[in-house]
């Protein structure tokens, strides 16, 4: 993917769910990317591979603030290629608007089963999804930012979450 003054890593990924203590968000995209190009002023300078950035929809479902830890869980392949859930703790490093370069839609690739689907309830992902974890508020979200990730990290944190997945 070409922004700005030239290519950079994109990586992205579904993940189970991002919780601050008891609240908790299902099913959302979250981008690796390379701190670079039009991505480079959203990280900010406490931006690090244990942080992420979080955008203001998913810090306000969270009641989540600026240093605040958070539980990311996601599928990885593990043995005989049987899905197992890890979770990674990650600092809150910054919370933006969904404007700009966090609102970009294009940070996730076409998704089978996601991309192109009208709602949530839709999804065909291949993976285990419980629809009934999709509250009316996701709903109205992917409605409106389709699947914009809601977390951006690191490429080197998304890399070393999900090594199986290739960044382009």
């Amino acid at each position: 993917m070409g922004v700005g003054d030239g290519p950079i890593g994109v990586l992205a990924y579904l993940v189970n769910r991002l919780q601050v203590g008891d609240r908790a968000t299902p099913y959302s995209m979250v981008a690796g990317v390379s701190q670079a190009g039009t991505y480079q002023d959203l990280f900010g300078p406490e931006a690090g591979d244990g942080s992420i950035v979080i955008n203001q929809w998913l810090a306000e479902d969270l009641g989540a603030a600026v240093g605040d830890e958070t539980d990311l869980a996601y599928f990885v392949s593990g043995s005989g290629r049987q899905l197992q859930e890890k979770t990674t703790r990650l600092r809150v490093s910054r919370i933006v608007p969904v404007e700009g370069p966090a609102a970009d839609p294009n940070l996730m690739p076409d998704f089978p089963g996601l991309a192109g689907t009208q709602n949530c309830h839709d999804w065909d992902a291949g993976i285990a999804i419980d629809l009934d974890r999709i509250r009316p508020k996701d709903e109205d979200t992917w409605d409106r930012y389709g699947g914009t990730p809601k977390g951006i990290v690191t490429l080197a944190a998304g890399r070393s979450m999900w090594p199986i997945a290739l960044a382009t």
